[in-house]
């Protein structure tokens, strides 16, 4: 390899990302090493669920509520419009039971947003890492109380990596005919400072 084929390059990752909770609350657990490598979909923190617990079992309860008043109201209205016929149940009160059924769909409905709305919330307790790479320095600690300004870590992506430099000048042409007679890549080597070790 002769010094004109040597080019001084930068190694850059090729994501750096900064880790923030989406919920606020208290720090329970750190399940990082710093420096350690970390995998895309790892729990790499904790935030105390308890309260989010509490929040999403209540939408439960109260869906389950509804869900059986509404059971009820449709077996009134479906027990009145055989007797309506009959006589035995006023035209008026027949609205009032078809009303009610009414009311009560659309409260059901809302009662199962509001429990995926408390489920989102919950999952959001669980700080999830979005990329593979190495976890940098802990910016909390087990017990802190965070916010959604919060930085918890910064995750660098280092597999793959970029290696930006500059070409030069006498290799251009070299470069341009590769492409044009085919070549999709060239292959570069990368060298550390020492340019003994391959990066």
């Amino acid at each position: 390899m002769c010094s004109s084929d040597l080019a001084l390059g930068t190694v850059t990752a090729l994501n750096t990302v900064t880790v923030n909770p989406q919920i606020a609350g208290q720090m329970w657990t750190i399940n990082f090493q710093e420096g350690k490598a970390v995998k895309k979909g790892d729990v790499i923190a904790q935030i105390d669920p308890r309260t989010l617990q509490a929040a999403y079992d209540q939408a439960v309860a109260k869906q389950k509520q509804d869900e059986a008043s509404l059971a009820t109201a449709v077996s009134t209205l479906d027990r009145n419009q055989k007797l309506v016929a009959n006589g035995y149940v006023a035209a008026l009160d027949m609205d009032t039971y078809r009303n009610n059924v009414a009311q009560l769909k659309a409260t059901v409905i809302a009662d199962e947003a509001n429990a995926r709305s408390a489920q989102v919330q919950l999952q959001f307790t669980k700080i999830i890492s979005p990329i593979d790479g190495v976890a940098g320095i802990r910016n909390v600690d087990p017990g802190n109380v965070v916010t959604t300004t919060t930085s918890i870590v910064t995750l660098t992506q280092i597999q793959p990596i970029y290696v930006i430099f500059s070409l030069p000048e006498q290799n251009l042409e070299a470069v341009r005919n590769a492409f044009q007679n085919g070549a999709d890549k060239l292959q570069v080597i990368a060298l550390d400072r020492s340019d003994a070790h391959p990066l």
